[in-house]
């Protein structure tokens, strides 16, 4: 079977040996494992993504990977839906002699997939009208409600749709006119991350420093970082040692995270730096981590609790956080708290800094958990059933 995976996808998941240097494109763990894992399988995978580094369309061929890059405008490419961007990545897709092609998240990706000649299948990992409502308080609205609008069209004229999750996949047919039926086929983890957590729980979870960790994409209402540093502030006061390492976009040095937190007296303690390789977060995670903490309001998944899962890590999510009681099995895979209270959470982190044989027991549970019902290959085998009645229907 031929492939398209049109997406955000990290290269660095991929056998990219003697390519010389690609330009950075978007991305996307998931869509880098799926795709080296249908490769494993024989398959041809072509892969459609977009550059804000290049002026032209890029192909790179790897025997049965063939790479194709287009431009992406670094502004106002929302504004008018994503013309020029989702023009590009039409004429790649028609070109290529795919037999269906696989779109991730229900926007210029998925809009340009629609449009073509191809089978497509579209796997939704958010649900744009409950995305907007955090949005329109802020300086983003107008960004979010032409984005928002666009993935209202894709998801309604979609014929073929997979969701990330159970609550994904209700909060869809709550809150858009979907007639079509939805598979679930839930985001996994890799064998090399379960392996951390495999040697960590084998060993006996070793007490670390008390160094808790968030890896977070936005300093945005929705992911609730204002909340996590008021309670890692609670906690500080308790114990002067403990530290918080904030990853991701806006929590770099001199960032809006950082800025926020030394006007409000909260960045003692806390270290800021912003975006890194996945492979190096996962390092530090392995070697420094008390706890993953995961502050956010609302996730249609969860991939960085899952990470703390599989990695032996005990892990603190919200109760009400859309699909994270889930992934936690309503607690017993990690701690859950009412994410708007600052007290609550700074009380759960609390109990993890004293550790214990419940905290033990949790983290085990989680790990067995994360193993058994989030592997990568089961999301794969999902995909590839998927696939397989498109191709048939």
């Amino acid at each position: 079977m031929q492939i398209g995976i049109a997406a955000p996808v990290l290269l660095e998941k991929l056998d990219l040996s003697g390519s010389g240097s690609l330009p950075i494109v978007d991305s996307f763990p998931i869509t880098g494992i799926l795709a080296n894992k249908l490769l494993l399988k024989g398959h041809q995978v072509d892969i459609f993504c977009l550059s804000p580094n290049i002026t032209s369309p890029k192909v790179y061929a790897f025997g049965q990977l063939t790479i194709h890059v287009c431009p992406r405008r670094t502004k106002w490419a929302s504004y008018n839906f994503y013309r020029s961007e989702r023009l590009h990545l039409l004429d790649a897709i028609n070109s290529s002699n795919c037999d269906l092609i696989h779109a991730h998240w229900s926007y210029e990706y998925a809009a340009a997939v629609l449009d073509s000649n191809k089978r497509a299948l579209i796997t939704a990992h958010d649900s744009p009208l409950v995305i907007l409502r955090y949005f329109i308080p802020t300086r983003a609205a107008l960004f979010w409600i032409f984005r928002v609008a666009l993935g209202i069209s894709v998801l309604t004229k979609a014929k073929n749709l997979t969701a990330v999750s159970a609550y994904l996949k209700e909060s869809l047919l709550k809150t858009l006119p979907i007639r079509v039926p939805i598979q679930v086929v839930q985001n996994g983890i890799g064998d090399e991350v379960l392996e951390v957590g495999s040697r960590r729980i084998a060993a006996g979870l070793q007490k670390k420093s008390p160094v808790f960790v968030s890896i977070l994409e936005g300093f945005t209402p929705r992911k609730n970082p204002k909340v996590l540093l008021k309670a890692f502030g609670m906690v500080r006061e308790k114990y002067p040692e403990v530290q918080l390492v904030m990853f991701g976009k806006d929590y770099e040095p001199g960032g809006k995270a950082q800025t926020w937190a030394e006007i409000n007296g909260l960045s003692q303690n806390v270290d800021f730096r912003g975006h890194a390789l996945q492979q190096s977060i996962h390092r530090y995670m392995e070697e420094h981590a008390i706890a993953v903490v995961h502050p956010s309001l609302e996730e249609s998944f969860g991939m960085v609790p899952l990470e703390g899962m599989a990695m032996g890590i005990p892990v603190i999510g919200g109760n009400a956080s859309g699909e994270i009681p889930n992934l936690l099995d309503k607690g017993k895979a990690g701690m859950l708290v009412d994410m708007k209270n600052p007290s609550e959470l700074a009380a759960a982190m609390i109990k993890v800094v004293e550790g214990g044989k419940e905290i033990d027991a949790m983290t085990a549970n989680a790990w067995y958990r994360a193993s058994t019902h989030y592997g990568i290959d089961k999301m794969v085998e999902g995909y590839l059933s998927a696939y397989e009645r498109l191709l048939k229907s």
